[in-house]
């Protein structure tokens, strides 16, 4: 009986290793077994798994391709050429591999590549024609991404060069930057690095965006979008508060004892005292911005808010001093005094604050505009 066991084991696993019962799941087995029949043209089962593995995928692709050309969805093309393409790579590994051409005749598809290529191509050149020539800034965003597609596919074509440039400048928003230089004259700086830093979540997204000072528009007399300007409503830096209380303790403590008429005994005690001192000190910075976003070409007012933002560095610490026996268990000193920082430093940390509140405004809003370009 067991003898019998082994002997259906045997044969099941011989049947299920069989080359005829073997199927290829993708093309990658394809080139495993280029590589294994290249190493060892005389293993017959290498062989034989080639030949199942290159005619099961040409099959499957060519199928593939067919239903795919019959359902005629947009930008299938691409799909349709990515196939053609992984058949004729895989029809040049078998056709540079001298052993494997013995077994297997490879069939390519370069015409049928070239062709889905140029539609799928076109089809990407279309599709951004007719979203520039609805001459709104979002749509010609929209044709910038097809266009870039269009050059990833046929990198070799020029003329889509210009299609991606005209949609650059139709889909992009212009924005001056004048701020009140009354208190930090490379404030406008910050903020513009602020914006272009977190607009956008995709790099493309920024070139739909370019800011600009108002002497560099007046210098191109160019008619931006919108015109943002802010400033200060006001600023108070450096008020410092120093504030120490002090909490005194004494106590009896037992030093000894005396004898009186040699019989009674009496406790000596010593009045001991001590002192804990808890000092705060605070040095606040506060103050509010305003900024107000104009459509330029029709000179209104779309956005106008003020914020309002606090900075406060805070020390304390705390000493004792005196005999420590009148101190309450577990009183110590605690921190160091520390150094304020400079009125510049506070002056930087609240302009910071207030300019990333203001930042985070101005991207709302203009991401509310334009919700393609800034994902």
């Amino acid at each position: 009986m067991k003898n019998l066991y082994k002997f259906c084991i045997i044969m099941i696993v011989s049947v299920s290793c069989s080359p005829k019962n073997w199927h290829s799941n993708s093309q990658k087995d394809v080139y495993t077994y280029i590589r294994k029949v290249e190493r060892k043209p005389s293993k017959t089962l290498f062989s034989e798994r080639l030949v199942i593995a290159y005619k099961e995928q040409k099959e499957t692709k060519l199928r593939e391709i067919e239903l795919i050309k019959a359902a005629q969805k947009p930008f299938d093309w691409e799909i349709v050429y990515e196939k053609y393409k992984v058949l004729n790579e895989m029809a040049q590994k078998v056709d540079d591999c001298h052993a494997c051409k013995v077994l297997v005749t490879p069939v390519f598809y370069k015409a049928e590549e070239t062709v889905a290529l140029q539609k799928a191509t076109l089809e990407r050149i279309d599709a951004g024609m007719v979203s520039l020539s609805l001459d709104n800034k979002q749509e010609a965003q929209r044709a910038y991404y097809h266009f870039i597609k269009a050059k990833q596919l046929s990198p070799s074509r020029k003329d889509i060069d210009l299609m991606i440039d005209e949609s650059i400048k139709k889909g992009t928003t212009t924005i001056v930057i004048e701020g009140d230089y009354k208190y930090d004259s490379d404030y406008v700086k910050d903020i513009e690095k602020s914006l272009l830093r977190s607009l956008p979540k995709y790099k493309e997204s920024k070139l739909f965006y370019q800011f600009f000072s108002p002497q560099q528009a007046l210098a191109i007399q160019m008619q931006p979008d919108y015109v943002i300007t802010f400033g200060f409503r006001y600023l108070d830096v450096g008020m410092l508060h120093s504030h120490c209380s002090d909490e005194s303790f004494t106590k009896d403590i037992k030093v000894g004892e005396r004898k009186i008429d040699s019989v009674k005994v009496e406790p000596i005690y010593e009045k001991v005292s001590a002192k804990i001192t808890k000092c705060r000190k605070t040095l606040n910075a506060e103050g509010k911005i305003w900024f107000e976003i104009r459509d330029f070409q029709q000179d209104v007012s779309v956005l106008r808010e003020e914020f309002y933002d606090d900075d406060t560095w805070t020390n304390e610490w705390t000493t004792v001093s005196g005999d420590s026996r009148a101190l309450p268990a577990g009183a110590s000193s605690a921190g160091i005094e520390s150094m304020p920082p400079s009125h510049w430093t506070q002056f930087n940390n609240i302009t910071s604050d207030l300019g990333s509140s203001a930042s985070w405004r101005i991207r709302r809003f203009l991401k509310d505009r334009n919700m393609l370009a800034i994902k």
